[in-house]
């Protein structure tokens, strides 16, 4: 599009995804959108100087200089050219943004970009450096509409950096708390009246600061950390969750991290009980399916992936014996592994969940990878028997063959357990559902 067209109609944009190398070559014919409410903007981080590289400072003092900044211990950065920041800060109508910084982590984080966006409600932070307490200065900011916040490798943020209560407070967040930093000065802590949904992928940064984090959400919903380290101690984030956020319903770990990282948490999250849990788990030691187990009565969604060789059918029959609303199970495992007993386990007993249970996910190496086409076509046919006699039939890949004894084995679980609501099966992402009657 030619930038002179651009820049005429750029009024009428709503939605703009941009890298760095499209906004600098189309940046003055996209400064006039003034009227977004969605951006995505890739910043590059270079090797120039730019906000977030430190160069050295004799003192703490200010420089005087346009684009400098004084930063604590005599050090200074950079600050980017007024149209990085322009066509955020231009845009007051925003309720949707993805603020991405590619390269090496350095850029710093500039609180005074947010401060007019009042009706933002959907932020992603992906490699800033928000170290001196910056992230909170932003979500102060944001306090008043901001419902969904993804957070992604950020750099700097420590929990000695937060505002943490002074002496004698109580560490719930209530309306009108005062708390001091480590300077000693009293502040409001940020109060995010409206953040619903949390997604925490900054591993770098301590279990302390995400604490003090939730802590600022008292009607936070949905709980999504995805960690690499299995060191943490989620004893006092468990806590947090139960005692301020008493309307947490969702908790999804999507690191494979052992069991006993987390167990805790899990355990000790809510009192009320949550509705969706989903984990990836190395190893399914007992005390995590007791953990879970809390939840039983409020289970609805319930998905644990496998990262570890190890099965025993009896904890996933417990599950489903137990978690009598659940609507929804998927279990899957990275190395499909069949357990050839797991399924005459899982008849042992009949499901506490059965009459409700409307979407079953199974992953244990139904359908094989080496598929031998001289067999295909008497196999297909011998499937879709199978299927048609047990009153079901397949969505989606139809070329795939599974292996006969364990379809079977399955196919007859489902019988056995009068799962009747069931109305989606899915086996290693091939997915049935019943047949429709004539």
């Amino acid at each position: 599009m030619p930038q002179d067209t651009l820049s005429q109609n750029a009024h009428l944009i709503r939605v703009l995804h941009l890298t760095d190398s499209i906004f600098h070559q189309f940046s003055a014919s996209l400064l006039p959108c003034t009227n977004l409410t969605e951006l995505e903007m890739h910043i590059r981080n270079d090797e120039a100087p730019h906000e977030g590289q430190i160069t050295e400072q004799p003192t703490g003092k200010p420089t005087g200089e346009v684009g400098e900044q004084a930063q604590p211990g005599g050090q200074k950065y950079v600050a980017p050219e007024l149209n990085d920041k322009q066509l955020l800060r231009s845009n007051s109508s925003l309720r949707t943004l993805h603020w991405i910084a590619f390269g090496a982590p350095g850029r710093y984080l500039d609180p005074e970009d947010f401060v007019g966006l009042t009706k933002l409600e959907d932020v992603t932070l992906f490699n800033w450096n928000c170290s001196g307490g910056r992230l909170e200065t932003v979500l102060r900011a944001l306090s008043g509409s901001l419902k969904k916040l993804y957070i992604m490798t950020i750099a700097g943020a420590m929990a000695e950096d937060f505002w943490t209560p002074i002496q004698g407070d109580s560490i719930s967040c209530g309306e009108n708390i005062r708390i001091g930093n480590r300077k000693g000065e009293n502040e409001e802590r940020p109060r995010l009246k409206r953040l619903e949904f949390l997604r925490w992928c900054a591993s770098n940064i301590s279990v302390g600061y995400l604490s003090q984090v939730v802590r600022c959400c008292p009607y936070l919903k949905v709980l999504h950390l995805q960690l690499s380290y299995a060191d943490w101690e989620f004893g006092g984030l468990a806590d947090i969750l139960r005692i301020d956020c008493t309307n947490l319903e969702s908790l999804v770990l999507s690191s494979p991290l052992k069991s006993l990282s987390f167990d805790t948490l899990i355990r000790h999250c809510s009192t009320s009980g949550l509705r969706k849990l989903h984990l990836t788990v190395r190893g399914f030691e007992g005390d995590l399916v007791s953990a879970i187990i809390q939840h039983a009565t409020t289970l609805e969604d319930l998905y644990i992936h496998r990262d570890e060789f190890n099965m025993n059918g009896s904890h996933y029959l417990r599950l489903l014996v137990e978690c009598i609303k659940l609507k929804r199970f998927s279990f899957r495992s990275s190395f499909q592994l069949f357990d050839k007993d797991i399924l005459k386990t899982l008849k042992e007993q009949q499901w506490g969940c059965r009459s409700g249970l409307q979407e079953l996910d199974l992953d244990l190496g139904f359908f094989p990878r080496l598929q031998y086409k001289s067999v295909m076509t008497c196999k297909i046919q011998e499937m879709a028997n199978a299927l048609t006699a047990a009153g079901w039939e397949r969505v989606d890949d139809q070329g795939k063959l599974a292996e006969m004894t364990k379809l079977c084995d399955v196919l007859e679980l489902v019988r056995f357990q009068k799962l009747e609501g069931l109305k989606t099966l899915t086996l290693d992402d091939v997915k049935f559902r019943p047949r429709r009657s004539l």
